[in-house]
């Protein structure tokens, strides 16, 4: 670099210096000018790519566009009217179930509709619901057996009738529900398995004419159902017609226990001191504490119940509210101190029918009235009356409640085993048939009764009116069931 510039000073110091100058002034423009011609090329090349990316842009949104003017092409439709076997063998029955789902119909406690059909005369209906899902956390683990959270039935019987009643029957407010002959197989018991889905299929089929359905809970787990019950369509202000003749001796009896109360002759109860009875059979959490007190005389008791301002989901009748008024009966046997609940626990197996002439409403206060009476040795029969205002608005009527040893607990309060079929889990309505029914061994003694047919209503459930049947006795059956 050195002799560099001492020879460019030598060359400034001859005659020539003013033209070297000018050539090197024009060497050194020169290579300007070829480095903006490289990067002009360069540039150049990045634009044609440019261009061209933007003319295959082009050409793809032109596709695109052409493809709009395309449609769907009707094809005939698929036989959804799986057997198992076929579920078995084909890997895509699942999706192709769940396509049979009707859209847009959810509750708290029926998470599907998997098939509905109405037709001028009938109704049929197959719903499904998971009691493991975290809708249903807190009104099943609030209901414990066992140390396991016992599932209500009778809501679902409610929500399914109410679904028929809309869809398949003019809507009128003079039709009340009345779930009549309501016989349990076992307890819906849920499994402690948090990510292992338990499902109860529903099935129900109406006669729309006669205005009455029966409906059915299935265990895919163990192929067996649940239980079942028939639903008649009919007028609530019959029932309270009726129900206003009887009163004036009910709400007798509910003074005469008052009176007891204040001279020391029945024992009255606050809130939880009558669950802290009842938890030796069964726990409530508080959403179902709704009996605010109770007084207690032997195999008599009434109930103040209040209910919570919220229903904690949708429901049609909610669980725990049900669970609030009828329980009372539950709460005589094995809470209190006229019968051996220390050695025995009392469970229901049936009862003849469930009204609510009027709502269950969040907040309301109702009275709570029932006399448990011994049909024979192990069984107890008793009408719930449901009162407000002094006015009855509901009936429980002979709720059955049979005794058991309390080494049975453990083996009825058991949930079925986890890692269920997935061939059973996802039935499709041909598998929901009186045949499987009649296939299963009868855990009732009056089942024998039921010969054919979904609509063939169960023999009745004992009752404590004078004029009706002989009470049939179910204590040698063995009763998988529980409700409250």
């Amino acid at each position: 670099m050195t002799h560099l510039t001492d020879s460019v000073i030598e060359l400034r110091k001859t005659p020539l210096r003013g033209a070297i100058e000018g050539v090197l002034v024009l060497v050194f423009q020169l290579g300007i000018f070829i480095a903006k011609c490289r990067a002009y090329r360069t540039g150049s090349r990045f634009a044609l790519r440019g261009r061209a990316g933007f003319k295959e842009t082009q050409k793809v949104v032109a596709d695109f566009n052409a493809q709009k003017a395309l449609r769907l092409v009707d094809s005939p439709a698929e036989d959804w009217n799986l057997t198992k076997k076929q579920a078995l063998s084909d890997p895509n029955f699942t999706t192709k179930a769940m396509a049979q789902t009707v859209k847009g119909f959810r509750t708290t406690n029926i998470h599907g509709i998997r098939s509905e059909n109405y037709t001028g005369s009938s109704a049929q209906l197959v719903t499904e619901s998971d009691m493991t899902d975290l809708v249903l956390k807190d009104v099943i683990d609030g209901h414990a057996v066992n140390n396991y959270g016992v599932a209500s039935s009778v809501n679902i019987a409610f929500t399914v009738a109410q679904r028929i009643l809309d869809k398949g029957l003019l809507r009128s407010a003079n039709i009340g529900i009345n779930v009549a002959d309501f016989e349990y197989r076992e307890p819906m018991v849920k499994h402690h398995n948090p990510i292992e889905t338990q499902p109860i299929v529903g099935s129900a089929e109406a006669d729309l004419g006669k205005r009455q359905a029966h409906i059915k809970w299935y265990n895919p787990a163990k192929n067996l159902w649940y239980c079942h019950a028939t639903v008649f369509y009919e007028d609530p202000s019959s029932w309270l017609s009726t129900w206003s003749r009887l009163a004036g001796l009910v709400t007798s009896r509910i003074a005469a226990l008052n009176d007891m109360a204040t001279s020391g002759m029945a024992d009255k109860l606050t809130t939880n001191l009558a669950y802290s009875l009842f938890g030796k059979f069964v726990d409530y959490s508080d959403m179902y504490r709704a009996m605010k007190s109770v007084i207690l005389n032997k195999d008599e008791a009434v109930a103040e119940v209040e209910f919570p301002a919220g229903t904690a989901g949708t429901w049609t009748v909610p669980p725990h509210f049900i669970d609030g008024c009828v329980s009372l009966s539950g709460f005589i046997l094995n809470g209190g101190t006229r019968f051996d609940n220390t050695k025995c626990f009392y469970i229901t197996p049936s009862w003849k029918s469930m009204r609510f002439a009027k709502p269950l409403a969040p907040g309301s206060q109702y009275l709570a009235y029932v006399r448990m009476v011994s049909a024979d040795n192990h069984d107890f029969v008793g009408d719930v009356y449901i009162l407000q205002d002094n006015e009855i608005v509901g009936v429980v009527e002979a709720i059955v409640f049979t005794q058991w040893p309390r080494v049975m607990l453990d083996r009825i309060f058991r949930p079925p085993a986890t890692k269920a079929a997935a061939s059973d889990i996802f039935l499709d309505s041909s598998e929901i048939t009186p045949k499987a029914q009649s296939a299963q061994p009868s855990l009732f003694t009056s089942d024998s009764k039921i010969v054919t047919g979904l609509l063939t209503p169960p023999s009745p459930a004992p009752s404590v009116h004078p004029k009706e049947s002989k009470y049939e006795s179910t204590a040698m059956s063995v009763v998988r069931a529980f409700e409250i």
